[in-house]
């Protein structure tokens, strides 16, 4: 299978959380992202049969991706 990625955005898809994790412990991960704009982040942790994964909304698209490529196989 060939992977293609997809059209930039500032919100990241994240899977394979622990079901457990928090927003709390999402901010631990990803802060030096907020820091570096002082513009919170947006957390959405899916429930139900989606528990474990995430969509966390950057302030645009570069601090999106800079956090893709920081937390890719994380």
């Amino acid at each position: 299978a060939t992977y293609s990625a997809g059209t930039p955005s500032n919100t990241l898809f994240v899977k394979n959380l622990p079901k457990d994790v928090t927003e709390v412990e999402l901010l631990a991960l990803f802060a030096r992202f907020q820091a570096a704009t002082k513009e919170k982040l947006i957390f959405k942790l899916l429930d139900g049969k989606m528990k474990g994964r995430a969509f966390i909304t950057f302030p645009n698209e570069q601090i999106a991706s800079e956090a893709l490529s920081f937390s890719h196989g994380y």
